[in-house]
């Protein structure tokens, strides 16, 4: 019975089935990091005008003027980047406009935000290049 239970198929068995539960917990993990900010947002219902005051003041009046200008002056006035930005941020006015929930309004103004420094470290990484 002993010879039966430890063949090689049977360590192989063992083995496989303990790696996809390793991957399984990897992506639970990150899965979870998703809902918690997912969660996070939503329990930011009560600061509703503070986000919308963020997406407003801090975005559309700041740093979409600045991801501009390091477009005009470091990215050489690309036309290709200007509808770039006004595709990212144009969405975060609209959705602040509607008075979605903050399950909606702080993730697309953190993709924004990340856009927008993608946009600008190109424009700095494209103007060192053609000096």
């Amino acid at each position: 019975m002993q010879q039966a239970i430890s063949t090689t198929e049977v360590h192989d068995f063992v083995a496989t089935n303990q790696r996809t539960s390793v991957k399984k917990a990897q992506t639970k993990a990150q899965i979870n990091i998703f809902l918690k900010f997912i969660n996070w947002c939503e329990k930011q219902e009560y600061s509703r005008i503070l986000w919308l005051v963020v997406a407003l003041l801090v975005q559309i009046a700041a740093v979409l003027p600045f991801t501009l200008a390091a477009i005009i002056f470091l990215g050489n006035n690309s036309f290709p980047l200007w509808i770039l930005a006004c595709v990212i941020n144009v969405p975060v006015l609209i959705i602040s406009l509607a008075a979605q929930p903050t399950k909606i309004t702080i993730p697309a103004i953190v993709l924004a935000w990340a856009a927008d420094i993608l946009i600008i470290l190109y424009c700095v990484v494209l103007f060192y290049l053609h000096s």
